[in-house]
């Protein structure tokens, strides 16, 4: 037994059957995605439209967006468009922020560690606040982000807050 008394055990954060306890924002979800693997190769379904991650909505515009080494992208958001992340190079972390006035989860954070070695897709709506950062240092992660807006080239509905902001309570280290 440590004598060290300032060491803090660690909350718990999935169940023994690997099932998640994190108290999500209002209308987040995720879902877990497995790899079906053959003898010489491995395949990850990323999107299919029966999946209820995808908030509902149909399938508008997916890009794929790579962060290089160590970089930090923050604080995004849309008023109209909802994202659902999946993350298939690397490893990223994915915060969200919810500056939603009203909602049940308002100045609420989530955090998750994605990468392909336990793939997940997380779906959030509108007004949740997002930001990302590449964990490794030494090479590029990436994400995709499936979408139920097309980007608007003449009223781009992104919004942008710098990433020390004091009005979203996480600072990306």
């Amino acid at each position: 037994m440590s004598n060290i008394e300032s060491a803090k055990q660690d909350d718990q954060r999935v169940t023994s059957s690997w099932e998640s306890l994190i108290e999500l924002i209002d209308g987040v979800k995720t879902s877990e995605i497995k790899n079906t693997l053959s003898d010489h190769s491995y395949v990850t379904e990323y999107y299919r439209h029966n999946w209820e991650i995808c908030q509902d909505r149909p399938i508008q515009h997916i890009v794929h967006v790579t962060l290089c080494p160590g970089a930090i992208t923050a604080w995004h958001m849309h008023k109209l468009k909802s994202d659902n992340i999946v993350v298939p190079t690397g490893m990223m972390k994915l915060v969200l922020f919810d500056g939603r006035k009203g909602s049940p989860t308002e100045g609420k954070l989530n955090v998750f560690n994605m990468s392909p070695l336990r793939p997940m897709i997380v779906g959030f709506p509108p007004g949740v606040w997002h930001g990302f950062q590449n964990l490794l240092n030494s090479e590029s992660s990436s994400f995709i982000n499936i979408s139920d807006g097309a980007y608007n080239y003449d009223k781009p509905d992104e919004w942008r807050l710098p990433r020390d902001t004091p009005e979203i309570p996480y600072t990306f280290s």
